[in-house]
């Protein structure tokens, strides 16, 4: 019985129990060496000296929200944003039309 349940798991792609674990074991043992080889990693990387500046390698200005620091400069009032404006404005209809059609209490 045992002989027909693992041919027709091979037959269907499947793994024999044996197989799932030694794959699990082999994954195990390759986190636990990569773990134990991160900190000599980090030594070799901080031995190169100073890293560059972040953004140091893009070309132009970086395009953006910019952070207004003069209390003087800063929004007096703030709005909606245009582009969602009319989306938003359909939303309560759609509900709507959308408890109507399966019955729902509206």
């Amino acid at each position: 019985m045992d002989c027909i349940l693992r041919r027709k798991s091979h037959e269907h792609g499947g793994m024999t129990r044996r197989e799932f674990l030694s794959r699990a074991a082999v994954t195990t043992g390759s986190v636990v060496l990569a773990s134990a080889a991160a900190p000599a990693l980090g030594a070799q990387v901080a031995g190169r000296g100073a890293e560059p500046k972040l953004g140091a390698q893009l070309i132009g200005k970086l395009e953006g929200p910019e952070l207004v620091m003069d209390p003087e400069k800063w929004p007096k009032k703030f709005g909606e944003a245009p582009m969602l404006a009319d989306p938003l404005r359909v939303l309560p209809t759609l509900a709507m039309q959308f408890s109507k059609s399966f019955g729902l209490p509206g």
